[in-house]
Parts: structure tokens; sequence; C-alpha cells
């Protein structure tokens, strides 16, 4: 959904420079993370409070200029001060956990539910940490080993390799022939939106944070039988000052999440 050309970098962080004169809440010299979105106010979206879905919204670095930047000017509500103890390299993922964080809000993920996140990508992963946080346990599933093991180092109750297991089989073990309690597709693919739906419990929440155009051939009796909530979660509703507190406590950590670092000199 970007327009082209752009300066990509929407998970940011920097050090404030310069501020202008309305400037409140900030000082030259704060460190701080980028909430890369802006939004009207008045459409039903904003006056719902989820200006994350506004009919105007612009994305840093997607709709607009990004972070690619060695400088850039953005209006003091996109912007939150984190401890200027907190190494970059925490500092940076931020935004990339609140939609981890978005997931689990949109899920109603609470403590001893079951949750089972496909995909164990940065995405999968921050949505694990932020599960755990909730105190659920949780189970990942991936084609990938490393990817796994990386899962079960960052807190995974129990992960699935999807092309040597049944991942039903192994859901239903795992909750007593229950389901998962939540079931979030960090895959995005219209087969494991269909599994989702399948693996779910009755009374479960699907949570999709999918851009696939490509349909789903679901059937509503399921749906209906298990009167299951599907959800999408797209970027985050008021996620970051909680984040940057778990950041600034030292409850939230990469952990390996960040591979390498550049300097641009």
């Amino acid at each position: 959904m970007a327009s082209l050309p752009r300066v990509i970098g929407h998970e940011v962080t920097g050090e404030v420079k310069e501020i202008g004169p309305s400037v409140r809440h900030l000082k030259i010299g704060d460190h701080v993370v980028v909430e890369p979105i802006s939004y009207c106010g008045t459409c039903y979206a904003c006056r719902k409070g989820r200006p994350n879905v506004c009919e105007k919204l612009s994305v840093f670095g997607v709709h607009e200029e990004g972070g690619m930047r060695e400088y850039v000017v953005l209006p003091e509500k996109q912007l939150h001060a984190v401890s200027a103890y907190l190494p970059w390299e925490e500092a940076v993922m931020a935004e990339p956990y609140t939609i981890g964080a978005q997931a689990v809000w949109r899920g109603q993920v609470e403590q001893g539910d079951t949750v089972l996140i496909q995909g164990a990508g940065p995405i999968g992963i921050c949505i694990l940490k932020m599960a755990k946080l909730q105190g659920a346990s949780v189970m990942v599933t991936d084609l990938n080993e490393e990817r796994l093991a990386f899962a079960k180092e960052n807190g995974a109750d129990r992960i699935v390799n999807v092309q040597k297991e049944d991942i039903i089989r192994r859901v239903h073990e795992w909750t007593g022939n229950e389901g998962a309690n939540v079931v979030i597709d960090a895959v995005c693919l219209p087969a494991t939106f269909a599994l989702s739906i399948e693996a779910v419990s009755p009374a479960g929440h699907v949570v999709v944070l999918g851009f696939d155009e490509n349909a789903s051939a679901i059937s509503q009796l399921p749906i209906t039988k298990k009167e299951v909530t599907i959800t999408g979660s797209r970027l985050q509703t008021h996620q970051f000052p909680r984040v940057i507190e778990l950041l600034n406590e030292g409850r939230l950590t990469h952990n390996g999440l960040v591979t390498h670092t550049f300097s641009y000199v």
C-alpha cells in the first residue's frame, strides 16, 4: 500500500536536535522513538479511538518520506521519549513491539489463555513477547527450525514445524481438545487464515495481520458454531506508552531480534 518513490523507514529512533515554540514535553537531547502514523482526528475511526485505521491515514515511510534520513521534522505528538540509558538497539524495537501489543490487545489475550501464533518471523516473535507478558501459554509454528528455536529461546511454550507435524493435532494435544483460545496469524496466507478458524476454541479469537488480497475459502459453520470473533490488526492504537515503559524497565529486550548494525559514516 506504499506510494512510490519513497524514502523508507518507519521503525525509527533518534535524538532531538531542535524544537519549535509549541513543543511542551520534549527537550533538546531527548532520545525518542517515532509513532509512525498521522491521522485526521475527525473520521469515524478516529472518533472511536482507532486512529490507526483513519480514513486519511498516512504512515511514515510508507505514504510519506520516512526515517532513512539524517534529519527528520515531526510533530511532537508523533514522538515518545525513552530513557537516555536505553541502548539504541533496544529503543528501535519499540514500533515492532507495538504491532505485537496491538495483535495481543485485539485478541483480548488474558492470563492463562492458550495462544497459537502462526509464524516465527520478527512480528511473530514480537507478538510472542507481548503474549507472554500477558501471562498466556504460547505455541508458535513455522517451517524453519532456526526460527522455531529462536521462538523457544524467547519464551514459546510449544513449537511446531508445520512441515513435520500436524498443527491441529498438536493444538488439541496441547489444549486437551479445546483448541487455542486465541490464534494470531502472522504468516498471512489464505491457508493459514483458514487453519486459524479450525484451530481456535469455542468463544475464541482469531487475529489477522495479513494484506493478502487472495480469497480464503472458509465455511460459516465453525464460525457460528463456536461463536468465533475474527479481528483484523493493523499498526497500533495507543500502544507506545506501555511498550516504552516495558523497554525502560528492561522487561522487553530484543534478545537477538537485532542481528546487524551499520554506520552511516
